[in-house]
C-alpha cells in the first residue's frame, strides 16, 4: 500500500497496511469466520494513493471485501468515495484542497457508520482518517500512540488495567531508543512491533470506532 497524503502538507505513512490475498471465499465462509471467534471481525476502512480499495479485513482471514454482507447501494457509494479520493490525489479536482479532503474524510466516516449498522455485531468497522484534523465532531477522535502518557490516558476512556499497565511500561521502554543507547536495531523493531501489532489493536477495540489510534 502507498502513503496517504495529508492536505496540510505532510505524508501519513501507511506502515501497517497489508496487501490482501486474492478472493476465493464466499459469504458462507465469511459468516463462518465471524462465528468461530468471540471477538468481532475487524474491518479497517481507509483510502490510500495506490490500491483503489477501501475495506480491509484481517490478513489471512476467510473474510473478503467482495463478500461482506452489505447492500449493493452502500457498496457502490463506498466505491464512489474511493474514486473521488483518487481523482483528488491525481489533481483532477479544483478548489480548497484542505476543505475538500476534510469533507471527504467526514463522508467516509459517515459511510463507515452505515456499514457498521449493516454488518451488525459480528464485525467492527474501524475508520482511519486520512487528514490530521483534531477534535472534529464529524470524525473519530484521534489519539497519537507515541505521545501518550499516564496523564493523557486519565483524560481518555478507561482501558483494561492490564492493557494500561503494559502500555505505560512500553512507552517508558521506548526512551532507550530515543536516547541512542547500545540497543540493537532488532530490539527496537521488536518494541515497535509490540506497539503496532499488539497494543494499538487492543486499544482500538477497547475504545471503539469513535476513536482512532494514530502512530
Amino acid at each position: 500500500m502507498g502513503n496517504r497524503l495529508d492536505p496540510q502538507g505532510g505524508v501519513v505513512l501507511a506502515v501497517d497496511a497489508m496487501t490482501q490475498p486474492p478472493a476465493h471465499a464466499d459469504e458462507r465462509a465469511a459468516s463462518d469466520d465471524v462465528l468461530m471467534t468471540d471477538e468481532p471481525v475487524l474491518i479497517r476502512m481507509f483510502v490510500d494513493d495506490a490500491s483503489g480499495v477501501a475495506l480491509w479485513p484481517p490478513p489471512r482471514s476467510t473474510v473478503r471485501e467482495q463478500t461482506l454482507p452489505m447492500s449493493d447501494d452502500l457498496r457502490a457509494r463506498i466505491q464512489e468515495w474511493v474514486n473521488d479520493y483518487t481523482e483528488y490525489i491525481l489533481g483532477r479536482t479544483e478548489g480548497d484542497g484542505h476543505e475538500r479532503a476534510l469533507e471527504h474524510d467526514r463522508r467516509g466516516y459517515a459511510l463507515s457508520r452505515e456499514l457498521q449498522a449493516e454488518l451488525g455485531d459480528g464485525y467492527l468497522v474501524q475508520y482511519e482518517p486520512h487528514t490530521s484534523a483534531a477534535d472534529d465532531a464529524q470524525l473519530p477522535r484521534q489519539v497519537f500512540l507515541f505521545s501518550l502518557s499516564a496523564a493523557a490516558l486519565d483524560q481518555l476512556p478507561e482501558l483494561p488495567q492490564d492493557l494500561r499497565k503494559r502500555l505505560l511500561e512500553w512507552l517508558a521502554e521506548g526512551s532507550r531508543f530515543v536516547q541512542g543507547s547500545d540497543d540493537t536495531a532488532a530490539a527496537q523493531h521488536a518494541w515497535e512491533d509490540e506497539g503496532l501489532l499488539e497494543l494499538r489493536p487492543r486499544m482500538q477495540r477497547a475504545w471503539g470506532p469513535t476513536f482512532y489510534v494514530r502512530l
